[in-house]
C-alpha cells in the first residue's frame, strides 16, 4: 500500500539552498530527492530477525516541492513524500531519517495522511540533521503520541519526603494561575500522603 506524507524542513543558508527554495519545475532536483531518506519504523510488529525490534520498511525520498501549504513560516519548504508500506508491517511509531547531503537541514515535522487503522500520524522533529558520515548510528524521531501531549496541568507535592521528616517538606510547585505546571504523563512517583496538598 502506498503512504503519502508531508515534510517540512528548513535548509541551512549556503551555496545548496536553492535545491530546496521553489524552484521553477515542482519536480525536486534529483540531488535533493535521492538524498534524504526516511524509512517508517513499526510500533506494534517487531522484527525477529532484529531483536523483536520494530520491522523497518523501505527507504522513501523527497518527491514535489509543495507551495500551497498555509502553515509554512519563513524559510521553510514542505515536500510530498510517498511510502510503500506493507501492511503485515503494523502501524509506525517511529521514522529513521538519513542525510546523504554535504551539510545539515533542520527537520521540522513528518505527517502521514491517512494511514489505515491509524489515521494522521504526525513526527514532530525540531532537530537539525547532520550528513550520516557524521553519525554512528541512525537519527531516530517518534510519533507524538497522545500521552506525550499535555490536556491539563497539575500540582507536585511529591518533589521532598514529608512522609518521612517535616524537615524534608518542599513547596508546592504548580496549582496556580501564575505557575502553572504540566501534568506528568509517566513517572513512578505517586503524591506524598502528609505535607500540604
Amino acid at each position: 500500500m502506498k503512504v503519502r506524507g508531508t515534510v517540512v524542513l528548513i535548509r541551512k543558508s549556503g551555496p545548496c539552498i536553492n535545491y530546496c527554495g521553489g524552484t521553477v519545475n515542482d519536480n525536486v532536483p534529483e540531488l535533493l530527492s535521492q538524498s534524504i531518506s526516511f524509512q517508517l519504523v513499526s510500533a506494534t510488529v517487531g522484527d525477529p530477525n532484529n531483536g523483536n525490534r520494530g520491522v523497518v520498511g523501505e527507504e522513501a525520498h523527497l518527491e514535489q516541492h509543495i507551495t500551497s501549504l498555509p502553515s509554512l513560516a519563513a524559510g521553510e519548504t514542505a515536500y510530498h513524500v510517498t511510502f510503500h508500506c506493507e501492511e503485515e508491517n503494523g502501524i509506525p511509531g517511529a521514522v529513521i531519517v538519513k542525510n546523504k547531503l554535504s551539510s545539515e537541514f533542520f527537520l521540522k515535522t513528518l505527517t502521514l495522511e491517512d494511514f489505515p487503522g491509524k489515521g494522521r500520524i504526525h513526527f514532530v522533529c525540531n532537530s537539525w540533521v547532520y550528513p550520516a558520515g557524521k553519525y554512528k548510528y541512525d537519527r531516530v524521531f517518534f510519533a507524538n503520541t497522545e500521552w506525550d501531549r499535555i490536556y491539563r496541568y497539575d500540582y507536585y507535592n511529591d518533589l521532598g519526603n514529608p512522609d518521612t521528616s517535616q524537615a524534608l517538606v518542599r513547596p508546592i510547585l504548580g496549582g496556580t494561575p501564575e505557575h502553572p505546571y504540566p501534568r506528568r504523563g509517566r513517572t513512578g512517583r505517586p503524591p506524598t500522603k502528609t505535607g500540604n496538598t
